[in-house]
């Protein structure tokens, strides 16, 4: 397996007392990023029908309605047909869906379903044609995001296609789909690692097709979208199946997942594993390191359920190969244990052999009531092993009644359900009902991003980093590098100190640029203008001009605040100090001493001559094309912006003035400047 990046990033000395200033911020944030009701209840669904197999004379579409509260008045849009039903509190209804709903094909499509309530509901789907069905949760419009990493089934017929489809809501959204096979599109050939960039308008839908696996396919969005995955008929051996399942948001997977295996089947069935980011996993005793986009597959069967943890989070897929009997494959997404629940709602499919499987704390496996009562004796549970849980699995039938199941103690479990017939099997996510709400925690309903944390501020959720980074340059100049690393370059043209390097949308974008001149001494060069563009403001910071900024073009003096406090700009001791709402900091003291400080909602995504953030100091001279720098002259150069400047030049003249190693270090350890740096060193309290 392929080591992932390092871990772990220079923490801040300062980040509590800015924690207040920008609570704001964060909490619009998290709201935006994906800060979702607690369960898979809400009041807005947007979701598409991709292609099942072919076409059928004997199609049916199906939506799986679960009121939460009396009287709830569903409205259902369909391209040509708008429909009104009331459903009473605790009743699943079914709702046919009109075949023509169903998206054959590649391209655009106004096929998109949209759902909306007064209020708080459930939405499931089923799409079933004679031997070829599947299921799937729907998550609500708020629980949606704006990056996901498609998974598809590998397996299959060589006729038939692995497909995702994106599901815009309700405003125009630019969206980015970077492609992991050739693939053509809307009478384009694209390349592997090529993005097609779209605008969809309202409520569009677009769907994807191609016979090559597209697991690994990227999509970003300016706005929420909803994705669904699956292929028209998979196989492994046999009869293949429609499979398909409505993907999280990166921004929700999780870190722990107990995996329960089928008990209708006598051999393996696969567990997916993918990750965004470099991530260690644990599994079967094991560690892996994975990088970015890597895909895992572990086996599952009775005797050897599975349980993953990882340092980052990773989206996880159950696919049962239905070899046994004749069952054909099925698809779903594991939940992780962060967004287990307390009650949940499930049904089952007429005419198959429907079960329910149950996931819960080993010490609380006698409080899961199945419609109010404890489950009976003759229930056997089994424990997970290297894990605090066990499973169970409940056959309940072949009828299309509806089952409650709750915890007495109020503890979180994780429920699912499955069905298998001969040449057919669907399986999918049990229906949450209020995931949360009674644990009386505000930081249940909110995911934050990877590198922040949920805090309860003023009694709301908010999102905030979990550290912050320094980099500087000051002197003839010196730099330090938000990751640690120190170096020399003498430079005097404009070069970018730090931007924002990163494709998702959702990130605010900024870029920090100096320029530097010689003081009477040409083998040394000094910072001697600021600038920072932000928000569409392009501020600027020259040297000697005290008291001084220049905002799009115009002198002004401080203090100054820009977009309702978007930005702020004052002084700060011999410093003109420019902050943002969220957590970028750059100070100057109007002479040569520059400070840049981000926090950990860039870790990662940044770049220029402070680094990248992310926590590893060997790979800080990466220059804009991606390849590292073999010394400092060469990784100041790349990161050159044109100016005006025609004289400038990117070395001294006459040999540079270096720092010996041997008092380099001695400057460097803890008798000397070393000691601001110490974690643990008398500066570790500075207030900001």
């Amino acid at each position: 397996m392929s080591a992932g990046a390092p871990r772990g990033a220079a923490q801040s000395r300062g980040l509590r007392c800015l924690m207040a200033t920008w609570t704001l911020f964060f909490l619009a944030v998290a709201t935006f990023l994906g800060a979702s009701h607690a369960g898979h209840g809400g009041r807005e669904f947007v979701l598409a029908f991709m292609q099942n197999y072919r076409s059928s004379r004997n199609t049916k579409l199906e939506l799986l309605i679960t009121a939460y509260q009396g009287s709830t008045k569903v409205n259902v849009m369909q391209q040509k047909l708008q429909k009104s039903l009331f459903v009473k509190k605790g009743d699943t209804i079914s709702f046919s869906v009109m075949e023509l709903e169903e998206i054959f094909n590649a391209g655009r499509s106004d096929q998109t379903v949209l759902v909306r309530s007064d209020k708080d509901i459930s939405v499931s789907t089923f799409s079933n044609k004679p031997y070829t069905v599947d299921a799937s949760v729907i998550y609500p419009v708020q629980s949606l995001g704006t990056e996901y990493i498609v998974f598809t089934p590998p397996t299959g017929l060589a006729s038939q296609l692995k497909e995702f489809a994106v599901s815009n809501t309700g405003q125009e959204n630019a969206v980015k789909v970077t492609l992991k096979q050739r693939m053509f599109f809307e009478q384009h050939w694209y390349n592997a690692g090529q993005d097609i960039k779209l605008v969809l308008k309202p409520y569009e839908t677009v769907q994807f097709q191609n016979k090559q696996d597209l697991t690994g396919t990227q999509v970003r969005a300016q706005h929420p979208v909803a994705l669904t995955a699956g292929h028209t008929c998979s196989a492994v051996s046999g009869n293949c199946n429609h499979v398909y399942e409505q993907l999280r948001p990166v921004n929700s997977w999780g870190t722990e997942f107990a995996v329960a295996p089928s008990k209708t089947q006598k051999g393996n069935d696969w567990v997916y594993v993918l990750a965004s980011q470099a991530t260690v996993l644990n599994a079967e005793g094991r560690e892996w390191e994975m990088s970015p986009l890597q895909v895992l597959k572990f086996n599952v069967n009775q005797d050897h359920p599975l349980y993953i943890t990882a340092s980052k989070g990773v989206q996880v897929l159950y696919y049962s190969t239905g070899r046994t009997k004749g069952y054909d494959p099925y698809f779903m997404t594991v939940v992780p244990s962060q967004d287990f629940a307390e009650s949940y709602w499930v049904r089952g499919l007429k005419n198959f052999e429907n079960h329910i499987s149950i996931v819960a704390k080993t010490a609380e496996v006698s409080q899961i009531l199945l419609e109010g009562k404890k489950m009976t004796k003759n229930i056997k549970w089994h424990p997970i092993p290297r894990s605090p849980y066990s499973w169970t699995d409940v056959k309940t039938g072949r009828k299309q009644e509806s089952h409650l199941l709750a915890s007495k103690s109020g503890e979180r479990f994780g429920v699912y359900k499955y069905g298998v017939e001969k040449r057919n099997g669907y399986g999918t996510q049990g229906s949450a009902v209020g995931r949360g709400e009674n644990s009386g925690d505000p930081c249940s309903v909110v995911r934050c991003r990877s590198e922040t944390q949920c805090s309860v501020v003023d009694g709301a959720a908010v999102c905030v980093p979990t550290s912050s980074a320094i980099c500087w340059a000051w002197g003839d100049p010196h730099y330090h590098t938000f990751d640690g690393l120190n170096f020399d370059f003498q430079g005097t043209c404009t070069y970018t100190i730090a931007k924002s390097c990163s494709n998702d949308p959702s990130l605010p974008v900024f870029t920090i640029s100096a320029k530097n001149d010689n003081r009477g001494n040409r083998k040394v060069s000094y910072v001697r203008t600021i600038k920072v563009n932000v928000y569409g403001f392009n501020i600027s910071v020259r040297k000697w001009e005290y008291g001084l900024v220049r905002v799009n073009g115009i002198k002004t003096h401080l203090p100054v605040s820009l977009n309702d406090g978007q930005v702020t700009l004052y002084e700060s001791g011999v410093s003109v100090t420019i902050e943002t709402d969220f957590y970028l900091r750059v100070s100057y003291d109007w002479n040569h001493h520059l400070v840049v400080e981000v926090s950990s909602l860039h870790s990662g995504n940044v770049c220029g001559l402070c680094g990248n953030y992310n926590g590893d100091r060997s790979d800080d001279f990466r220059t804009p094309k991606g390849t590292v720098a073999s010394g400092p002259s060469d990784f100041g150069k790349s990161w050159k912006v044109p100016d005006r400047d025609t004289k400038c030049r990117d070395d001294c003249e006459g040999g540079c003035a270096l720092c010996r190693a041997q008092l380099r270090k001695r400057y460097e350890g803890p008798q000397s400047c070393g000691l601001i740096t110490l974690k643990q060193g008398p500066f570790r309290d500075l207030p900001c």
